[in-house]
Order: structure tokens, then sequence, then C-alpha cells
């Protein structure tokens, strides 16, 4: 999230540096338009996170290895979902 506004209104800071740095007839325009796709990218990423979590522990745990104990503990204990409520 923090790399997507970096790149997209109302500070896009990203890419008034690359304005300044541009030759005059590129317009700013024309920058907003060539960072959609990697706007959009980032955002199905995010998506896919928030939908499937546990895509994000999948590969360091093929790759390394590596099972978390605590979680491997919590999933014993409670179910890999959870319901949680909230009191009011």
């Amino acid at each position: 999230m923090i790399q997507t506004s970096y790149l997209t209104p109302p500070m896009a800071p990203a890419i008034f540096y690359l304005r300044g740095v541009s030759p005059p007839e590129m317009k700013l325009n024309t920058m907003y338009k060539g960072v959609i796709p990697f706007v959009g990218i980032q955002v199905v990423a995010l998506a896919i996170v928030m939908i499937f979590p546990d895509l994000v522990t999948w590969l360091p745990e093929k790759l390394l290895g590596f099972e978390n104990q605590l979680l491997k503990e919590y999933y014993k204990k409670y179910g890999k979902r959870r319901n949680f409520k909230v009191k009011s």
C-alpha cells in the first residue's frame, strides 16, 4: 500500500519527482497513465492476499522449511479460522 501511495494522487511524490527530471514535452497526464498498470497489479496482489492470507507464509514454508510453531499450536487449539466477536 505504501508503494501505491507514492504513485497515486493526491500526493504522488514519485511522479512529481519524475516530472522535475523529465523533458518538458512529457506531460503529467502521460505519467499518470503510465502508472495505472503498476497500481492495478498492486491492488490485485493486495486483494489476493486479503482473500487468501495463507499465501503470505506458503512460499517461506516451502523454500526454507519454515513452519511457525506458535501458529501450529494456535491452529491446534482454535482451528484454522476463528470468528472473533466484538463485545459492545
